[in-house]
């Protein structure tokens, strides 16, 4: 009978050790799952997607020890480091200053501003479709002004016309082209500039890596330049026009099966799914026409 009560006793604390165990693994998960999406997650009050993650609103957020770079599709830049200091970089042809509140503002190549950096350390970023809130501890949000709220819709393959360059996280100032991953082209010098928040940058065979092997960007045998994006490919050829190709599978068009052979010998092309494995097409009349004469 004792030996069955410490059995039990034994049995008791082996449960409760493996139910504590299993709470922390539950506990440690849902702190992983926390702080993944602190680090991935939009949560404006105006977004109707409060989980989405910052690549589906042209957002892009590198970290380098305790210091978080955030690119943002106008072409401006932020910099947070771990002591509370903050940076700050105009797009291609851009400049720091003042607004008329005395703030310190960024403004583009023609002169508009395009974000300022208020007493709170926070920054406003402004697009063409709505304002981005960066707050001192990074949290961004976005309010639309023009109800966009799916931007890789607005992506389409081809020739990116540079009125429609933000779209697709682009900035220019008509001689450098600044790409959502911060890689820079020279239109007139045709150079690839590396920006600075690649300090361990390499290249390899016209192929350009960061600290950590991802590719920036490449050449090809041609000289054509390609540079990833995050749902496709941006090209930048001889004549320096931008253009891009996304990698939906969907969005293109399928090709036309066309029936090859000759029609006399039945022979058919082998991806026209009609076409039997001995080359022929198949004879998918009722049987009732196949006695017909």
């Amino acid at each position: 009978m004792g030996s069955m009560d410490r059995t039990s006793v034994k049995d008791d604390a082996n449960q409760v050790a493996h139910d504590d165990a299993e709470r922390q693994a539950r506990a440690r998960l849902a702190l992983e799952a926390r702080l993944d999406a602190a680090n991935k997650n939009l949560a404006g009050v105006a977004d109707e997607r409060p989980h989405a993650s910052m690549s589906d609103y042209m957002v892009d957020r590198q970290r380098s020890g305790g210091e978080t770079l955030t690119r943002y599709p106008n072409g401006v830049k932020t910099d947070r480091r771990a002591d509370g200091t903050v940076g700050y970089v105009p797009p291609p042809g851009g400049h720091v200053g003042a607004d008329n509140n005395g703030q310190t503002a960024i403004f583009d190549s023609k002169g508009k501003e395009v974000a300022w950096l208020d007493k709170d350390k926070a920054f406003h970023i402004k697009t063409s479709h709505g304002e981005y809130l960066e707050k001192a501890n990074g949290k961004v949000s976005f309010t639309s002004s023009d109800s966009t709220t799916d931007f890789k819709a607005l992506h389409k393959s081809g020739v990116v016309d540079p009125k429609k360059f933000e779209d697709y996280g682009i900035s220019s100032d008509g001689k450098v082209i600044r790409f959502p991953n911060g890689i820079e082209y020279n239109k007139g010098k045709h150079q690839v500039i590396v920006p600075a928040e690649y300090p361990n940058f390499r290249e390899v065979d016209g192929v350009g890596y960061d600290q950590n092997n991802k590719r920036l960007y490449r050449r090809d045998k041609n000289g054509v330049l390609h540079v990833p994006a995050k749902d496709g490919e941006f090209t930048v050829g001889a004549d320096s026009r931008v253009k891009f190709q996304s990698n939906d599978s969907t969005s293109g068009k399928l090709p036309d099966v066309q029936i090859t052979g000759d029609k006399n010998d039945n022979s058919c092309n082998k991806y026209d799914p009609l076409c039997g494995l001995d080359g022929k097409l198949l004879d998918t009349r009722d049987p009732w026409e196949k006695k017909k004469k």
